[in-house]
């Protein structure tokens, strides 16, 4: 079971550069978050593909003392996934949260070759993780 408010993205479709949108930044600072025990966690829901089959996708985890994110950190950015990798149940981020959060933490999807024709990502903060 997840919270609601610890969902970044649900069957997010990505086709270009974009922030997650389900919600759009946690709030470190609201009542009863406990952040030093959460998980980042992304997967690919539905697979990829894009014209010629040379799109690429890097997750950035992003923190900013605003809403707006105005001035985003980038606290960690993944490797660089082609779509042949962007298969439907494969996992992208497995993560612990890292240190240096400022008030707000969210989600960034970086497509930086082609746009994307098709693709889903979910992206949500847990409290356990199986790693495999």
């Amino acid at each position: 079971m997840l919270d609601a408010m610890l969902v970044f993205s649900d069957a997010q479709a990505i086709t270009v550069d974009s922030a997650c949108l389900t919600q759009p930044y946690v709030d470190t600072l609201a009542p009863g978050r406990a952040i030093e025990e959460l998980w980042l966690v992304v997967n690919v829901e539905t697979a990829f593909a894009s014209a010629n089959s040379t799109g690429t996708l890097a997750i950035q985890l992003q923190t900013d003392d605003n809403s707006s994110f105005t001035t985003p950190t980038n606290l960690f950015t993944s490797q660089i996934f082609a779509v042949a990798a962007l298969t439907a149940g494969k996992n992208l981020v497995k993560m612990r949260l890292p240190e240096g959060l400022e008030r707000y933490i969210r989600v960034y999807y970086d497509n930086a070759t082609e746009a994307f024709t098709a693709g889903k990502v979910d992206a949500y903060l847990d409290t356990s993780v199986m790693l495999s």
